[in-house]
């Protein structure tokens, strides 16, 4: 893919492409960040007629894997990670506060998909994400949750879910649970909140890609389906 490319309607309708301030939240930068780095040239996009800057999700999972920039940790490579035991403790002990958080959150036009859960419901689905990083974070193994997360990422595809809809549970996830760990006079400190980031920022990325496949999977299907 050209790092600066010009993307025209066909093109648009072909691939499902991210705007910036989605890829940014999935990558786990802020939009400055991401559009510094795609001015350099450093990170895979192109550009709609408007002038947009557009993100391809499997161009930015490829990418966050190969790190080209010093500011994304080489060991996101891998599955693992330095465990934390003692964080993932008082994340879980935190889970109804993330909950909440994420709820508020999502109340506004990105949870759609989420607000027609009743309340129960959108609590459980919140703290089964909470546990899912926990255990991460506990045991120093993302590869279960990767999994989950693609699981996730690819029934959002296969329901025709927009690249927003899709993104926006984990996005608003993420800010839920650096807001909980960051509260009260026993908040956990910087370097533990970016730790706990960054799990959720490969889950994120894995949804996104997951999502890309099943939704490109679709648009060959139906291409080579009788009329």
């Amino acid at each position: 893919m050209r790092p600066d490319g010009a993307i025209g309607a066909r093109e648009r309708q072909d691939r499902a492409w991210l705007p910036i301030s989605s890829a940014a939240r999935a990558l786990g930068v802020s939009t400055s960040t991401l559009r510094a780095w795609a001015a350099d040239g450093r990170v895979p996009h192109v550009r709609t007629a408007g002038g947009h800057r557009r993100f391809n999700p499997d161009a930015l999972a490829e990418w966050l894997a190969e790190r080209p920039d010093p500011g994304v940790p080489r060991e996101e490579r891998s599955t693992s990670l330095a465990p934390a035991p003692q964080l993932a403790d008082v994340l879980v002990s935190r889970a109804d506060r993330v909950a909440a958080i994420a709820d508020e959150d999502l109340s506004g036009a990105g949870g759609q998909g989420f607000r027609h859960l009743p309340a129960h419901e959108r609590r459980r689905a919140a703290v089964d994400w909470v546990l899912v990083v926990a255990d991460a974070l506990r045991t120093g193994r993302l590869a279960e949750g990767l999994d989950q997360a693609r699981a996730y990422g690819h029934a959002h595809g296969t329901a025709g879910s927009s690249a927003e809809d899709a993104l926006a549970g984990p996005i608003a996830m993420g800010r839920a649970i650096d807001a909980a760990l960051g509260e009260g006079p026993e908040a956990v400190t910087p370097d533990e909140r970016d730790h706990a980031a960054a799990v959720v920022r490969r889950l994120s990325v894995r949804i996104a890609d997951a999502w890309a496949d099943a939704t490109h999977e679709g648009r060959a299907e139906a291409a080579f389906r009788p009329q």
